[in-house]
Order: C-alpha cells, then sequence, then structure tokens
C-alpha cells in the first residue's frame, strides 16, 4: 500500500468462499499476523491480534471512512474480476449502461462523458457517480473499471495485470492495482498479487474468536 505519508507494505492471504465470505489475514513483514478480517453479506468482523479486541462493524462504515458505497458482492466481483455495476442496488443493471469500442476493449459507462460533466457542474444531484468499464473481447474479462463519484470528490481506477490459465474458473488475474484519490489530492494505491491461487480448498482461513478478546460493536 502506497500513499503520500510513505509507503506501508502488508503481505495477506484471502481465502474467497463465492457468494458466502471473503476472509484476509494481514500479516507484517515478519510473517506476523496483525488482523484478521470476514468479509460478510450484511457484516464486516475484524480480528485485531495487536488490541487483542474483535470488531463488529458493517459496509456503512466503509462509505461514512472512504466515501465509497462498498459491498460483500461488489468487492466479491473485484477480487474475482467480474464487470459489475455499481448502481445495482437503483436497479440498474450493465445491461442499461452505453456500449462501444475503445482501444479494441468493449467499453461500457454509465452514462455518456459530457453527460457526466453537466450534471457536475450543475450540482444537480448531490452524489454523481460516473462508471466506466473495459473488457477483454477474447476473455471477456474486465481489464479496467474507473469510478468517479462526485459527492466527496474520490476517484477510483482499478486495473488488471496479465491472467494465468486456472483449471476450475479458467483465466485468472495475476495482480489487481486499486488507485484512489479525494478532494485533497490524497492517492492511496493498493496492490494485490496474487503468488499462490488455489480453488475449492478445504483449509482456507477460518475466524475463531478467543474467549479473552473484547467486543466492539461499530
Amino acid at each position: 500500500m502506497d500513499s503520500e505519508k510513505g509507503i506501508q507494505t502488508f503481505r495477506s492471504n484471502i481465502f474467497i468462499y463465492p457468494d458466502s465470505f471473503i476472509r484476509v489475514s494481514v500479516l507484517a513483514p515478519m510473517g506476523i499476523e496483525l488482523a484478521r478480517i470476514s468479509f460478510e453479506d450484511n457484516r464486516i468482523r475484524i480480528l485485531d491480534r495487536m488490541n487483542r479486541v474483535v470488531i463488529y462493524s458493517n459496509y456503512n462504515e466503509v462509505y461514512n471512512k472512504f466515501g465509497a458505497h462498498l459491498n460483500f458482492d461488489m468487492l466479491q466481483n473485484i477480487l474475482l474480476d467480474r464487470a459489475f455495476s455499481y448502481h445495482l442496488s437503483k436497479g440498474i443493471s450493465l445491461e442499461d449502461y452505453h456500449f462501444s469500442i475503445d482501444e479494441n476493449q468493449y467499453f461500457l459507462s454509465s452514462m455518456k462523458e459530457r453527460q457526466y460533466q453537466k450534471l457536475v457542474s450543475k450540482r444537480q444531484f448531490e452524489d454523481v457517480v460516473y462508471q466506466r468499464i473495459w473488457i477483454d473481447p477474447s476473455l471477456f474479462l474486465m481489464r479496467r473499471t474507473k469510478l468517479a463519484l462526485s459527492e466527496k470528490s474520490i476517484n477510483l481506477d482499478i486495473k488488471y495485470g496479465e491472467y494465468i490459465k486456472q483449471d476450475i474458473v479458467g483465466y485468472f488475474p495475476e495482480s489487481i492495482k486499486i488507485v484512489g484519490n479525494d478532494e485533497q489530492q490524497n492517492q492511496v494505491t493498493v496492490t494485490i498479487s496474487h503468488s499462490n491461487i488455489r480453488f475449492n480448498d478445504d483449509n482456507g482461513i477460518s475466524f475463531k474468536i478467543p474467549n479473552k478478546y473484547e467486543k466492539i460493536y461499530r
């Protein structure tokens, strides 16, 4: 993870049980586990190893802290490189997006660029979200998706690296790079590199809560 405050490097293990949960084990450079996070359909649980607490939270906290509406399905789609509509909760699917060709890739956008700029300049809505998706025409996988959220002047740019062949899921991206900017022009970069990819593995990341851990509800 890179930011203008310096560079912080963490290694993590990610285990995905499709349509059920995503678990992340965050490790310090020496291999010591700092935290374990479980993303589930309607909640987020965090085991803070350093402070010996377990935090029960939800996706509203993600919005309050980062300004982006995130849910389990969206996070799963990003990690598994599945095209998604940011507006699905409003009944707007990818079939409703504008379609064109851009640099030999399929290009989907939630609205026209000119329309987005007009809405933002006139402040006709409190929150205008402009999503663009580039899809590889041969693999039908996302190469890139960009989100512009006008309410808090947040921009997210998600790019996928080269793909490797997996017997179970087909092609899978070797890396994901997420760059975020806010209205103060602060930038955070998160790079996810997959060095050991396994699917349908029974030896996943468990989430057992030690009895002595303090429980915090947020």
